[in-house]
């Protein structure tokens, strides 16, 4: 199904920026024992989850993998807030598959713009 994720919101209010996307992993594919999370380049300054992000999100779930796509405050005064951001949707996104009975084997990855 194309596009199917569900968005996390990291705060309430929501706070532009700390938000995840979590594709869950197709159901007529073999769960793949990996996941995947990633996180958009633009030098802290540009960028969003929702990019080309969405399709590779997307086939990758098409074929049993269950990702994550997260963004950052691009508005922070600093990167150790925007490492801080990336890093609680990280960790939020290891215990939903710790929720799930998984062992969080994660794939990390990002890009540079």
């Amino acid at each position: 199904m194309k596009h199917h994720y569900m968005s996390y919101y990291l705060d309430a209010p929501i706070v532009k920026g700390r938000v995840f996307d979590v594709f869950e992993a197709d159901e007529d594919a073999p769960k793949r024992e990996y996941a995947f999370f990633f996180v958009h380049g633009g030098g802290w300054r540009h960028g969003s989850r929702q990019g080309g992000t969405h399709i590779l999100m997307d086939e990758l779930a098409r074929r049993g993998y269950t990702c994550a796509s997260t963004d950052y405050r691009l508005d922070a005064p600093d990167a150790f807030v925007q490492i801080s951001d990336v890093r609680e949707s990280f960790d939020t996104f290891v215990d939903m598959l710790l929720a799930e009975g998984r062992e969080p084997k994660i794939i990390i990855w990002g890009e540079f713009e």
